[in-house]
């Protein structure tokens, strides 16, 4: 009776150990105890984690030609072309807005409204370097409508337009008209700015006489951006810049005036997208209805 009782204490002693080594988290088995355990657990888990080991082997490093891993690296090379063309597109749409914002806060907003076109052809070479824009008289453009080359630089006039495409004499070709301008000097206000006229020349430039004493007074010099301000193009388009002076050159025939050469900022010829400075048309004045007055009249 006695040897019963201690074999089934031995069987349930055994049996806690085995427990205990299987517990999600570690039991620590100090004394005396610690040593029987480890007599009594280890023949029996060795085996196990052996069988273990061959059932489910340890995961082995992938090599550079590993099927896996050539598909994981052409998925990370898609996405991150993806995010690079994204990024880029972000920037050309906050470069548009920015300078959609700027073209529309040169002119007033109840008289005017930018409209983004783009190159859609050129006209013949003797033409004076012409070209055409994707956007007629359905979207309100008409003869004479400036056209703008971001950020708020002149590019040009309309010539001709259709329903669906318009012509654009660029400020640079030599037909285009002679434009009164400023001087945009650091020092001074916009209505005290030295005045004068440009036309172009055969080198994509704009070039006029200034007043030889005026400039050297006020300290004009290259770089200086030179702003349209020319009632017959129109006032609300007074500030559009024209270019910046390029070099400033004596006038052989003329001294007391200097000649001014204008660089545009960019090519006006060779832009693949501007604005349309697009008039709003004023709504018409409709008088009253008949019935309307005679309640008025009334009171009512």
């Amino acid at each position: 009776m006695t040897s019963h009782r201690h074999n089934r204490n031995l069987a349930l002693t055994v049996i806690c150990l085995l427990l205990m080594t299987l517990l999600p988290w570690p039991v620590r088995i100090g004394g005396w105890l610690s040593g029987v355990a480890w007599q009594l657990v280890v023949p029996i888990t060795e085996p196990l984690t052996r069988i273990s080991h061959v059932l489910r082997p340890e995961p082995k490093p992938y090599g550079d030609d590993d099927p896996e891993m050539i598909r994981l690296r052409e998925s990370n090379e898609k996405y991150r072309v993806r995010i690079a063309l994204l990024e880029d597109e972000n920037a050309t749409l906050q470069t548009e807005l920015n300078a959609l914002r700027d073209v529309a806060s040169l002119v007033p907003a109840d008289q005017y409204r930018p409209l983004l076109v783009e190159r859609s052809g050129s006209a013949p070479a003797d033409s004076g370097r012409l070209f055409q824009v994707n956007a007629g008289t359905r979207q309100g453009v008409e003869v004479g409508t400036v056209a703008v080359v971001p950020p708020m630089q002149l590019a040009g006039i309309v010539t001709a337009v259709t329903p669906l495409t318009a012509t654009v004499l660029p400020s640079t070709a030599g037909a285009f008209r002679v434009i009164e301008v400023r001087i945009d000097t650091p020092d001074l206000s916009f209505d005290k700015d030295p005045t004068g006229t440009l036309e172009p020349n055969e080198h994509g430039q704009l070039v006029g006489l200034f007043d030889h004493e005026l400039l050297g007074k006020l300290g004009v010099e290259a770089g200086l951006p030179v702003r349209l301000d020319d009632p017959s193009i129109g006032s609300a388009h007074t500030g559009l810049l024209v270019g910046t002076i390029l070099r400033i050159e004596p006038n052989e025939s003329n001294p007391l005036h200097d000649r001014v050469i204008v660089q545009p900022v960019r090519d006006p010829t060779v832009v693949h997208s501007l604005y349309l400075m697009i008039r709003r048309k004023l709504k018409p004045f409709r008088d009253i209805p008949a019935n309307n007055r005679d309640n008025q009249t009334n009171g009512g």
